[in-house]
């Protein structure tokens, strides 16, 4: 088990500033606990952000990984995390399966990004799915697929690959 946390203020000078003035001045603070083990774990972590000119800004986020469940030797992982600035705010949730089948590994995982602010809303989703077969002496052969939508987007794509590991 891990728990952190820290403060930090500070004055930079800035592109558009005189040589020799400084900018404005920041505080940045976060804190996290975090608990991992061999067979898995989990963190959290929030931060705050609050400059001198300009909104403040929050962010909070977490992972999360189980290497293997009991319920079908399943592995699953993720991450979250959501940020705001005044009007402006972004989410990310991200999971994530894997399988061993005999030496072969399948993993499939999912992405939902939104973000809203000054410039609208934009909303994307994407899905993919990756098979590695290891046939030996460092060789293996991976296929991975994956589709994204939403938006103004939209894209798909097979990757495959064989490769050596000296």
């Amino acid at each position: 088990l891990t728990a952190h946390g820290g403060w930090r203020r500070w004055r930079s000078s800035s592109l558009v500033t005189p040589l020799g003035d400084l900018g404005p001045l920041r505080d940045r603070g976060g804190l996290g606990i975090s608990y991992w083990t061999t067979g898995g774990g989990a963190s959290v972590d929030f931060s705050l952000d609050r400059p001198e000119v300009g909104e403040q800004s929050r962010t909070l986020s977490g992972s999360f990984f189980l290497r293997q469940s009991p319920l079908l030797g399943l592995g699953f992982s993720g991450t979250a995390s959501y940020w705001s600035r005044g009007e402006s705010t972004s989410i990310l949730i991200a999971p994530e399966v894997r399988r061993r089948v005999g030496r072969a590994e399948i993993r499939g995982g999912y992405r939902f990004y939104e973000t809203a602010g000054a410039f609208g809303e934009l909303r994307h989703e994407s899905a993919d799915l990756t098979l590695t077969l290891p046939f030996g002496g460092g060789v293996s052969a991976r296929v991975h697929g994956f589709i994204q939508w939403g938006g103004d987007l939209t894209s798909n794509r097979i990757l495959a690959s064989l490769s050596k590991s000296f």
